[in-house]
């Protein structure tokens, strides 16, 4: 069973894993959800019980069982400590400070400083230098775009054509909010 642990969550979970550390902890991860005990009707992926698989047969049920669940999931549901999430809040918290500190102006004797707008200006063309326009779908592999038998691509390839085309919208509003932007400043 172990063997096929890792294919499926190479398959599911994003492509090739090559490092053995990554592929020890991914195995470790599955090897959770990938159980005999997950089939019993007590089984809790998380230890304070708040995730479960319900037992439930129609989709509106389902649905109310989804909305009870935490918005913000706790470490705890990926097999991780509760100290995880405090060291994620505080990396957040950093680059929100530095992020504050960075558009404010700069006061000195000298005066020259840049100016809150000028300091903006600046972060909205280095933003836009670093993020792409759009993800061209004619680079993604060609192997991943052979339909089946039946005609039809592989599930996960459908979902990768679908992601881009989002991803895509993503990348034109902040490119558009970016300008827009730019101009208010003008």
């Amino acid at each position: 069973m172990i063997k096929d642990l890792l294919p499926s969550g190479q398959i599911t979970y994003g492509g090739r894993v090559t490092d053995m550390w990554d592929q020890r902890c991914l195995t470790t991860i599955l090897k959770q959800f990938f159980s005999p005990p997950t089939l019993e009707d007590t089984y809790t992926y998380s230890s304070s019980g708040v995730y479960y698989c319900p037992r439930l047969d129609k989709l509106a049920a389902v649905r109310d069982y989804c909305d009870t669940l935490p918005v913000i999931e706790d470490p705890e549901v990926f097999g991780m400590h509760e100290n995880a999430n405090i060291a994620f809040e505080n990396k957040e918290t950093s680059t929100l400070i530095r992020t504050i500190v960075d558009v404010q102006p700069r006061s000195g004797g000298g005066g020259g400083g840049d100016t809150p707008d000028q300091i903006v200006w600046r972060i909205c063309d280095q933003t836009r230098a670093t993020i792409a326009k759009s993800v061209d779908k004619s680079l993604i592999n060609p192997e991943l775009m052979v339909p089946d038998d039946m005609g039809q691509l592989h599930s996960l390839s459908t979902v990768l054509l679908h992601e881009t085309d989002r991803f895509n919208t993503l990348l034109g509003l902040i490119h558009s909010s970016l300008n827009e932007l730019q101009k208010a400043i003008k």
